[in-house]
Order: structure tokens, then sequence, then C-alpha cells
């Protein structure tokens, strides 16, 4: 196939109709080329948008009732490596509409012996174990929001790893609405 045409064809056409679909081809080409850049900059400008808003929430510029909460994982086990093994607890700030990955260290071990746990805020719903960038959301542990969640809900013997690759025994996950940050 040549510039969109069947070999055959092409051999039975003129230099004119030759050139003709070359021309129209490669128009076709620029077009969804345009068309392509056109839809890579409206995503990047869209990403760009989510950033920012995650960042403001963060600082404080924006704020509503459970726009930013704090996770505090603690206790149990997670499995890391081939065992079940304790872990350094861990802690941290996520946005409305935010995904981040948290690493789960093993206690008294290097920065390399970890396990790591994705977490997706939306909706009033912190969704725990969703996968690289949020994509297996669908399976994840969902914790939905509770009026508790204003002075840390603490939920116990917490169990990840039904549907996925971590694996984790008798966690306490705590969630707290954190209040408007005065800046």
């Amino acid at each position: 196939m040549k510039y969109g045409v069947p070999e055959e064809r092409w051999n039975r056409m003129g230099e004119v109709e030759r050139a003709a679909t070359i021309e129209a081809y490669e128009e076709r080409q620029r077009i969804a080329r345009e068309r392509r850049e056109a839809e890579l900059a409206r995503a990047e400008a869209l990403r760009h948008k989510k950033a920012q808003r995650i960042e403001r929430i963060h600082h404080g510029d924006i704020w509503y009732h459970g726009a930013l909460i704090r996770v505090t994982i603690r206790k149990g086990k997670v499995k890391i490596g081939k065992e079940f093994r304790q872990y350094r607890p861990v802690s941290f700030l996520i946005a409305d509409r935010e995904t981040k990955a948290m690493n789960l260290h093993r206690a008294g071990k290097g920065k390399r012996d970890y396990n790591q746990i994705w977490f997706s805020y939306r909706n009033n719903q912190l969704i725990a174990d969703v996968g690289r960038g949020g994509r297996n959301a669908r399976n994840g542990h969902v914790f939905y929001y509770e009026p508790a969640w204003s002075r840390a809900k603490h939920y116990r013997d917490v169990q990840f790893g039904t549907k996925s690759n971590i694996k984790s025994d008798g966690m306490v996950v705590s969630v707290e609405v954190m209040p408007r940050q005065h800046r």
C-alpha cells in the first residue's frame, strides 16, 4: 500500500493522479497530526489544572469540608517480599480528586524493602489499593465518608489483598478530615 492506495491500483495510476493522491494523503496526515497534538495539549492542560487545584487545596487556598484528609496506617503486618512483616507507620495528606502512592517500609530495614500501595480520594470516598495511578479503583478497599472523620475515624483489622497484589493483616487505618488552614 502506498499513500493509502493498494499497490496494484498505484501501479496503474498516472503521474498526475499519483501527485494528487500524495497531496491528499499528506493533507490527511497533517490534519490527523494536528488533531493528535491538539488532544495532547488539551489533556496536558487538564492535568495541569488538576495539579494546580490539588496544590491549592494542600496550601489551604481552597477549602471545603472534606477537601483534605489525613490518612494514617499503623499496626498489623503487610506482605513484603514473601512474608508478612511489621512495617513503619505512615501518615499522609490527600486532597479531593488526588491519587498518590505510599511506600510501606519494613520496620527497621532500609528504603528498598517495602511494598507500595496507591490511594485515591474523590467524592468523599477514600479508596485504598487502587493500583498504579488509580487504574484499578474498582477492586480497591473503599472507606466511605462518615461524620466521625471530623474527629479521626479508626478502622481496625483492615485487610487488603482480596483482588490485589498487596496483602495485609490487622492494619489500623485512620481517616481524619483536616480543618480549615488559616494562612
